[in-house]
């Protein structure tokens, strides 16, 4: 099958935005998902909000994460704040 060139050059350009597109929209997706922080999702900032109540703060050096002293203190309260994290997702409402 003989093509001429501009049947050539479309069919390359064609090609080559199949691969442009995905790569730019995930490039575009990803700076928008790093200018996000915690606080920007309401159950996450609720939860925190809930810990900070027991007087628990995740380490930020640690990424977040519950060390030493705030394990162990989130430990003895599990119960406790595992029922208002349970009662602040309940009274969340899903869209369907």
């Amino acid at each position: 099958m003989a093509y001429s060139k501009e049947q050539k050059r479309l069919r390359t350009d064609a090609l080559q935005k199949k691969k442009d597109i995905p790569f730019e929209t995930s490039k575009a997706l990803k700076l928008e998902q790093a200018k996000k922080t915690k606080l920007d999702s309401p159950a996450t900032a609720t939860m925190e909000s809930i810990l900070s109540h027991y007087e628990i703060r995740p380490a930020r050096y640690h990424g977040g994460k519950l060390n030493g002293v705030d394990c162990q203190e989130f430990m003895s309260k599990a119960k406790a704040i595992f029922a208002k994290i349970q009662e602040m997702l309940l009274s969340i409402d899903h869209l369907q």
